[in-house]
């Protein structure tokens, strides 16, 4: 038991954690300061979710490791509070308690001074005077030039303990002093972000420096005896002395950074539309993670149809969402910042949740033998718990496994070996694994005879020329017929012309999804179709035999 008054008035930020799931029981004062979260929303969350995505898999099994009689300090650790703003800490963890009915262990959240560092550290000052460049000057309108320089480790350093990394660190910040421009001061920004900031605000200077650090990186960079392989992603920005801005030069540099780091290139420059951009995904991202909690997501469901009979036989669902101050987002957009944000674990979760009740409510209808269809991304299906997670999922909504299918794409398959194994244990439970936009990745054919699958989905890329490109028509024949040899269902997504259908379904395709046999809908207008349906096979019965 913890005493609640001591816990409130600890000044450190404090958490009570289920000991398994990590879900947070409860948050003192200082923890909502410090993350920036509500008490509410902290409770909807887990300690997985104030850690970055690549530092969860160590936090996790940290504490599966830990027994009854243990207590632990992990130092030098990450966490995040609203906006992904990174946090340096140390957590302390406690033996476990009993907190209700729940074993829990309190968690002690020690604040740690963001580090910086010269290309050779001297002396305490090193701190003072990067603060005062980074964030001091740009707020007093000094102007010049900052580049935000992350660093992904291919080799050794992402692997090895944290004075290997110390070491790789130190090595890149040297090489970024051999090649800054003069009057810079290099800095550790954060732990894989160096910052470069130069006294004037010249786009030439910082073209000619970024240029060098890409070249710089093309070789291995020698480490202790060892080489490391590093690339990097670089944002800048450029401000002339004097002239009125309302952000701060930081802020402009790491939106240029976001913007490398997600889909642009390996150097960006800020300009006023990376501005909107960033703006855009931090609304997004913060309004997303209240959604989640607050249940302010939707289902709709696309039909899948027999392409013998033309009955609805499965729905994909698809979600939807309106953000507050942007309206609808696009689901690629929203989901594609849930993979970089962390959040697309919870965000997977309530899409399976949603789907496997729906689809159980069209069984209790009379719909018996109606499958769903779900996207799943590879991160959640990694994730040690998941197979748990679908298997208490189905039992506790009655929905039989082999009427749930879970699509994730052929790349996702073919580089994650935990997502393979994961999905063999599910299929032998009954549940359908689906390989979804089969056409667009690298992988070959050949390579369908050792994933673990039931059902291939085409691309509606591969799908668009059919009746017009012979070429096409023959690779989808010869996809249509590996897949019945291996005993795989076909589906073909993005059907929309009467022409396309009935080539599919002279090359043996057996299902089809598409606007042709409608567009994403309620569940309502799903139940409809299907009582219409099923009124009709009453009149004249139709037998399905695919």
């Amino acid at each position: 038991m913890i005493d609640g008054m001591l816990f409130d008035a600890n000044p450190v930020a404090t958490f009570v954690c289920d000991g398994v799931t990590l879900a947070i029981l409860a948050a003192n004062d200082r923890a909502v300061a410090d993350f920036a979260h509500s008490r509410a929303e902290l409770t909807a969350l887990t300690l997985l979710d104030l850690t970055p995505a690549e530092d969860r898999t160590s936090l996790a099994e940290a504490f599966a490791g830990l027994g009854d009689d243990q207590t632990v300090t992990l130092r030098e650790r990450r966490t995040q509070g609203r906006d992904a703003a990174i946090l340096h800490v140390d957590l302390s963890i406690s033996l476990p308690i009993l907190f209700g009915e729940r074993r829990a262990r309190v968690v002690i959240v020690h604040r740690a001074p963001r580090r910086f560092l010269r290309a050779v550290p001297n002396d305490a000052n090193v701190h003072n005077e990067a603060t005062t460049l980074l964030e001091g000057r740009a707020a007093q309108d000094q102007g010049g030039s900052l580049a935000l320089v992350h660093v992904t480790w291919v080799t050794a350093a992402a692997q090895r303990g944290h004075e290997y990394r110390e070491l790789s660190g130190r090595a890149v910040a040297e090489i970024l002093e051999r090649i800054a421009p003069a009057n810079s001061v290099i800095a550790r920004y954060a732990d894989d972000v160096f910052a470069v900031h130069v006294a004037v605000g010249r786009t030439r200077t910082m073209r000619t420096f970024a240029r060098n650090v890409l070249n710089a990186f093309e070789r291995p960079i020698p480490v202790a005896g060892d080489e490391i392989v590093a690339i990097p992603r670089i944002g800048i920005a450029v401000r002339a002395r004097g002239r009125d801005e309302r952000s701060p030069l930081v802020h402009d540099a790491q939106a240029a950074l976001d913007s490398a780091l997600h889909g642009g290139d390996a150097v960006e420059f800020f300009t006023e539309e990376l501005a909107g951009q960033h703006e855009r995904r931090a609304i997004v991202d913060r309004n997303l993670r209240h959604a989640i909690t607050q249940r302010r997501l939707a289902a709709v469901y696309q039909p899948i149809v027999s392409l013998r009979t033309g009955q609805v036989v499965g729905a994909e669902s698809l979600l939807r969402w309106d953000c507050p101050g942007i309206g609808p987002v696009p689901a690629p957009e929203f989901i594609a910042i849930a993979e970089e944000s962390g959040l697309i674990g919870r965000l997977g979760e309530w899409m399976l949740r949603e789907a496997c009740a729906q689809a159980r409510r069209w069984h209790l209808a009379g719909f018996t033998g109606f499958h769903v269809s779900v996207n799943v991304s590879a991160r959640q299906v990694e994730q040690r718990q998941f197979v748990r997670f679908v298997t208490s999922l189905c039992e506790s909504t009655g929905l039989p496994p082999h009427d749930l299918e879970l699509e994730i794409g052929e790349g996702a398959l073919m580089r994650s070996s935990a997502a393979a194994e994961n999905l063999c244990a599910l299929r032998r439970l009954g549940v359908q694994i689906a390989v979804d936009n089969f056409g667009t990745g690298l992988s070959a054919l050949s390579a369908l005879g050792t994933l673990p699958l039931d059902v291939l989905k085409i691309d509606r890329f591969v799908i668009g020329p059919l009746g017009a490109d012979d070429f096409k028509a023959q690779v989808v024949r010869s996809v249509v017929a590996l897949a019945h040899e291996r005993g795989l269902r076909v589906v073909a997504e993005g059907v929309e012309t009467a022409e396309q259908a009935e080539t599919l379904r002279e090359l043996g395709c057996d299902q089809g999804q598409g606007f042709l046999f409608g567009a994403p809908t309620t569940p309502e207008d799903i139940s409809g179709r299907l009582e219409r349906e099923r009124f009709q096979a009453r009149i004249a019965p139709v037998h399905e035999g695919d």
